[in-house]
C-alpha cells in the first residue's frame, strides 16, 4: 500500500473557513451523539443513522450556519 502526504498552506481567509467548518462539524457530531445518548438513556431506543441524516437535512434548511457545510447525505439516506 502506498500513501502520500501533502502539506497545505492555507491563507488567512482559507484558515477561517476551515476553522468554521471544523467547529460546525464538531458541534453537529456532539449534537447527534447527545441525541443518541438521550434516546437510549430515556427510552432505550436506538436511533438509526438514516433518521439522523434526515434531521441533518432539516437542520441545514432551517439554519444558514449549517448550509455551508458539505454533506454527502443531504438528498438520500443509505
Amino acid at each position: 500500500k502506498k500513501s502520500f502526504k501533502y502539506r497545505l498552506f492555507p491563507n488567512k481567509k482559507q484558515q477561517r473557513l476551515l476553522q468554521k467548518q471544523l467547529d460546525t462539524c464538531r458541534w453537529l457530531y456532539n449534537h447527534f451523539l447527545k441525541e443518541r445518548k438521550n434516546f437510549w438513556e430515556n427510552d432505550k431506543i436506538s436511533i438509526k443513522r438514516s433518521q439522523q441524516y434526515k434531521s441533518l437535512v432539516i437542520l441545514k434548511k432551517e439554519t444558514l450556519f449549517f448550509a455551508d457545510i458539505y454533506s454527502t447525505h443531504t438528498k438520500s439516506c443509505k
